[in-house]
């Protein structure tokens, strides 16, 4: 077969799918009730108009010239090539906020607005997506799967934020990550993702996460989760939104309505994360103004009354649902300062499976924004957090810390008081979400933040123990030297008996504050911090340790085995030759065991770790064998 006779038959199965995919779009419009001119119908230089909002609410007519037609422009999807007029796109261009903005021939839809080619562009020229392949997306509403949980794969991700506290790379690597689920991103229009009831200064640290997940941030009004209309109303060319967050301060996408029936629209012509199965709010919009800019316009929108559910994320588009109500997750965030005295946020949060992963990252950024709102100006603060969260089977998790550290990182990122606070309950909350364990369902979260000017930070400056060598029986101790932030130093003295009866040939004493204590668990016995069911998960949360606490351990070397997280101490030389031959790569091997932790409060965030070492002299050993017997270990 020729090269020619190959292509004729390439292009008469092209034909072929598409009469197949615009048979099948003909069917599902007459159960949607509309009129649709299908795609093989279509041809270069047809003329039409276009809906969307410009201002206010009402729908404004553009029009449109179709320039051609792109075959496959995603996989197995044509895209409709069309010039935009009329005096308000040569003003604007194509603008972010007008994706799913309908597009008719002949008083027929054909489609949405969906793709924006370039920067600086001198026409405004637009993608349109075929509305059969839309339609394809209500159509898997009928045999709507279950939706699947989102797992961040990262070594120890939330668990181990909770426990240590997140490092500076961990939200932008796990927006990157998201980042990575949109297809053919850099050639849809931007969606406005309006963030209300922020300051410029949070937007600003919060803008390049945005863009890494693919939207143009700006800023706009809210929607109240209260004000749930099971009656609302969209029409064609309406602008709407998909809520993040609600409440008091709010994030959510916007877009606009393609197409209606009854309850059921059709938005967007593009797909937001590509998540498939959803139950994300669905909000009505309002579009204050249209900003237009050279590098690409976009709507400044306030959200208003939550009127349905987004039911579904695809490549073509979103599906949604008027009256069906949404899953949200009330959240109450309460502070205290003397410079701004008591205030209360009340937010709602987006609970979907398919965002179990994100939406901490939203969370972190409205609790933060909570948090600077208590602060004057940018005096160094201290923040005196109490958290809970309530589950539905009655019961609950809470944390308790102090944050005073230096904002070393950035305004916003991990290692501030603010940021180290927010990480804290956004981590608690992706933590349990993010697991695969059958746990119940998050009914509430409550914040308590009592924030006070001025640091109240110490770090740990020496470990400096009475002896080198002690025996059996002896009462052996330390003093604990803090060096505090304002250059003081005070000393803090415990002690404790050697028992008489311990054949060991050391003592080793770990002093640190609760982060640097946990990292040497962490790094000693990982498997300890993996948990295997919802119990255990629960139980390392509640047990986490604090930063206004001093650590003091006590450990004596104890031979064994570390299985499973599990530690198994002094094991007979028979039993770990057994235990070493069929050792997996996850045992390791347990160098002591504990004999004593003591928790000492603290009024301030205490750093740091230290470690020194008593020799222990059994009755009748040798007194000229004198070692110092300190070690001090390196410091977190």
């Amino acid at each position: 077969m020729s090269e020619r006779q190959r292509t004729g038959v390439f292009n008469r199965l092209l034909r072929t799918c598409a009469l197949l995919l615009w048979t099948s779009a003909v069917a599902a419009a007459q159960s949607w009730d509309l009129n649709i001119l299908p795609l093989d119908q279509i041809k270069p230089g047809m003329q039409g108009v276009g809906k969307t909002v410009f201002t206010g609410e009402g729908a404004e007519e553009f029009g449109v010239q179709v320039l051609d037609i792109i075959r496959n422009f995603y996989p197995q999807t044509d895209l409709i090539l069309v010039r935009l007029t009329g005096d308000r796109v040569e003003q604007t261009g194509v603008v972010s906020g007008m994706s799913g903005s309908p597009v008719y021939l002949d008083g027929k839809l054909i489609g949405a607005v969906a793709v924006r080619f370039g920067e600086f562009a001198k026409e405004p020229i637009a993608g349109v997506m075929p509305i059969g392949y839309m339609l394809e997306v209500a159509d898997t509403e009928r045999t709507r799967p279950q939706a699947v949980r989102s797992a961040f794969s990262g070594e120890y991700g939330f668990m181990r934020n909770v426990l240590v506290g997140a490092d500076a790379n961990f939200w932008p690597t796990l927006a990157q990550t998201w980042s990575g689920r949109a297809m053919n991103q850099q050639s849809r229009i931007e969606s406005p993702l309006v963030f209300s009831g922020f300051t410029d200064a949070v937007l600003a640290q919060a803008a390049p996460l945005m863009r890494t997940l693919g939207f143009q941030l700006v800023s706009g009004g809210g929607a109240t989760a209260a004000n749930f209309q099971a009656h609302g109303k969209l029409e064609p060319g309406s602008s709407v939104s998909q809520v993040f967050i609600s409440g008091d301060l709010s994030i959510d996408v916007t877009g606009t309505v393609t197409a209606v029936d009854r309850n059921r629209i059709l938005a967007f012509g593009h797909h937001i994360f590509n998540l498939g199965p959803t139950r994300l709010p669905m909000a009505s919009s309002r579009v204050l103004t249209t900003l237009s800019s050279l590098m690409g316009s976009n709507k400044m929108a306030s959200s208003q009354d939550i009127i349905g559910s987004m039911r579904q994320d695809r490549l073509a588009g979103v599906y949604g649902e008027l009256g069906t109500a949404p899953a949200q997750v009330p959240v109450v965030v309460q502070t205290h300062s003397a410079a701004q005295g008591r205030r209360a946020f009340s937010l709602y949060l987006a609970d979907d499976p398919a965002l179990n992963n994100l939406m901490p990252l939203f969370l972190r950024i409205a609790v933060f924004q909570c948090l600077v709102v208590a602060q004057l100006a940018a005096a160094p603060c201290s923040v005196q957090l109490e958290g809970a969260v309530d589950l539905a089977d009655g019961s609950r998790i809470t944390v308790e810390d102090f944050f005073s550290a230096e904002q070393s990182l950035g305004f916003m990122a991990a290692g501030s008081e603010f940021g180290d606070a927010s990480d804290l309950i956004a981590s608690l909350l992706g933590a349990l979400w993010v697991s695969d364990f059958a746990s119940p369902a998050v009914s509430r979260i409550t914040l308590s933040a009592n924030i006070a000017e001025g640091e109240r930070y110490a770090r740990i400056h020496s470990v400096t123990p009475d002896r080198a060598e002690v025996n059996p029986g002896d009462s052996v101790a330390v003093a604990i030297e803090l060096a505090h932030h304002d250059g003081r130093i005070t000393t803090i003295r415990q002690s404790l008996a050697v028992p008489k009866t311990t054949t060991s040939s050391s003592l080793t004493v770990l002093v640190g504050g609760g982060r640097a204590l946990t990292q040497y668990d962490v790094q000693t016995n990982p498997e300890k911090f993996r948990p295997k069911n919802y119990n255990e998960l629960k139980e390392l949360l509640k047990g986490r340790r604090r930063n206004d606490r001093l650590y003091v351990q006590w450990r004596v070397p104890a031979p064994g085995l570390i299985v499973g997280g599990e530690e198994l101490a002094d094991l007979p030389p028979s039993v770990m030759g057994i235990m070493n031959h069929r050792r997996v790569s996850e045992d390791r091997p347990l160098r002591d065991r504990l004999l004593e932790e003591r928790v000492l409060p603290q009024d301030r965030e205490i750093a740091g770790f230290k470690r020194v070492v008593f020799r222990i002299i059994p009755a009748g050993g040798d007194p000229s064998r004198r070692e110092t017997g300190i070690e001090a270990a390196g410091e977190w």
